[in-house]
């Protein structure tokens, strides 16, 4: 069984998603056909959650970007 899938962006699509889809969403890369063991690990995209013109743009800066974990330690200068 194969999966349509974007290597680049580790997201395997639904198949209604994936009959919906030329190119994946996030960039734009042609979808690929891959065996279903290839893609384990690949986070699922359902048509659902690309019907959303918001949900789909916070989903895109969620993939692309990584928050800074805040740091503990205290300012410079301060005592605790």
């Amino acid at each position: 069984m194969t999966r349509s899938c974007c290597p680049s962006c580790r997201l395997r699509f639904s198949r209604a998603t994936a009959t919906q889809l030329a190119a994946c969403p996030f960039c734009a890369q042609p979808l690929q056909l891959v065996p279903s063991a290839s893609v384990l690990g690949f986070k699922l995209i359902a048509v659902d959650v690309l019907s959303s013109d918001d949900v789909a743009a916070e989903q895109a800066v969620a993939l692309a970007v990584a928050l800074p974990v805040p740091s503990q330690e205290p300012a410079p200068g301060r005592r605790t």
